[in-house]
């Protein structure tokens, strides 16, 4: 039989209660720093390459520039895609196969820099979410280079150069639009569920084209619709849809 007057027999239901709520604070805690923390931008591994090749030319450019105010220049024209130096009115250096891929990460202002980048988080991450990364970097390059030859097909033998990655990221916004048709994606069916898509990107691009950029730069518009149609047309290879290719 217990004792009640023993004061060693009664429980401290304060301490128990005490040790309990420490005990409890302590496995949260191991359990924080157990569970990894989603990322603030939670972007595909090859939308942030891309995302970092295109922003860090510029930067270094514009640090350059600091000391050699005739460094940008020199780099559009040597790295940005000149038609003239395909048709022989300018010389066809050693160099200038490379202005095919390097005038995608050339950008002549902040502002074409961030609609840049705007489009690339927009497009670049959906369609890398959908097709994979590989496929996505096919379709940027291809998209690109099918951008400045429709630019140069209209404007053989102009010696302004062109840069920037839009044709590129058209040719993502083109390749996207299929592939929510195809899924059914914002009630995106059949023949006319394109169009409106279709004719708002064409519109567009001429108004950018003839109207030019805020910042005063001209748009290869052009350019932006031979990405884009490009993008639409390598979504009819079943290589770029892992819906219709399960072993790639």
């Amino acid at each position: 039989m217990q004792n009640n007057d023993d004061p060693n027999s009664v429980i401290d239901f304060t301490e128990q209660a005490e040790r309990i709520r420490n005990l409890k604070k302590k496995q949260e805690k191991e359990q924080a720093t157990r569970t990894p923390k989603e990322p603030l931008f939670n972007l595909p591994a090859i939308t942030k390459y891309l995302a970092v090749a295109i922003l860090l030319p510029f930067f270094v450019l514009e640090i350059w520039n600091i000391f050699d105010p005739t460094i940008k220049a020199h780099a559009y024209s040597y790295f940005g895609f000149v038609p003239a130096r395909w048709n022989g009115a300018m010389d066809f250096m050693f160099y200038t196969p490379l202005s095919l891929i390097t005038y995608n990460f050339l950008h002549g202002s902040i502002l074409h820099l961030l609609m840049n980048g705007v489009m690339l988080l927009a497009f670049g991450a959906g369609l890398e979410k959908f097709i994979g990364g590989k496929r996505m970097l096919i379709i940027f390059f291809i998209a690109s280079l099918a951008g400045v030859m429709t630019h140069l097909a209209f404007n053989w033998g102009s010696d302004s150069p062109v840069i920037g990655a839009s044709a590129g990221l058209s040719g993502f916004f083109g390749a996207l639009i299929i592939l929510m048709q195809r899924r059914n994606i914002m009630g995106i069916t059949g023949k006319m569920g394109l169009k409106p898509f279709i004719f708002i990107w064409v519109i567009v691009s001429i108004i950018f084209g003839m109207m030019g950029s805020p910042d005063g730069s001209s748009v290869a518009w052009i350019a932006h619709l031979g990405g884009f149609f490009a993008g639409m047309g390598l979504m009819k290879i079943s290589y770029f849809d892992p819906q219709t290719d399960q072993n790639i």
